[in-house]
């Protein structure tokens, strides 16, 4: 009895982890909609399970499922940023690419240079926005914002969060793309946006640079 109720304490942090996975690994099978209930309903039942064992003195795979849930939702809330960034990066320069050549479509062809596109299906979570707010001035000069934070429920304002890329390397100004005042740099091309000020100030530990004023 304890080396199984110790094997589902194991299994459920595994589920854990694959809960938090969903959101950063653009896999079509961990996508269906179902699977976050299906995931929380069976750590749910295996939680229950090893307080109903802890009754009976052992305690070890309570405290594995404490432990381990808690340190996997604090590592990836801690490194929300840094995760979003590398492990969904392949996805946003492939979009970048397809917006330079223009396979991706505008949702207004009557403005010339200032447009949402339509973010393709299997790039959504690299973008959690039906559109990709692109400035595109010239091949050599475009901005290009991506949406990372999810949209929030019943919350009529949201969050506006994520990384803009620089094809020039500086970050645009308040004519160039009017939405960010505030922006932390990643690399020479890429920068960390966030409309919640905390969150700015205290998310990105790893890979940001400090926090700087975009100008007129």
């Amino acid at each position: 009895m304890k080396k199984l109720s110790i094997t589902l304490s194991i299994i459920g942090v595994l589920l854990v982890i694959l809960l938090q996975a969903i959101d950063f690994i653009n896999i079509q099978l961990l996508q269906h909609y179902q699977l976050p209930r299906l995931l929380f309903l069976l750590i749910f039942t295996i939680f229950v399970v090893s307080i109903i064992v802890a009754f009976k003195k052992m305690f070890v795979p309570l405290i594995i499922m404490v432990v381990g849930t808690g340190v996997v939702i604090l590592v990836s809330t801690v490194f929300e940023v840094e995760l979003n960034y590398y492990l969904l990066q392949d996805e946003r320069q492939e979009m970048i690419s397809q917006l330079v050549a223009g396979e991706i479509k505008k949702e207004d062809l009557s403005n010339s240079g200032f447009a949402n596109y339509h973010t393709p299906q299997k790039y959504m979570l690299a973008n959690r926005n039906g559109s990709i707010d692109a400035h595109m001035y010239s091949e050599e000069k475009y901005f290009i914002f991506f949406q990372t934070a999810k949209p929030g429920f019943m919350d009529f304002v949201g969050l506006t969060e994520g990384f803009v890329y620089s094809a020039s390397g500086e970050f645009p100004t308040n004519q160039e793309m009017p939405t960010f005042s505030e922006y932390r740099q990643i690399s020479n091309h890429w920068y960390f946006v966030s409309s919640d000020k905390k969150r700015f100030e205290n998310s990105c530990y790893v890979i940001c640079g400090k926090p700087q004023l975009s100008y007129d």
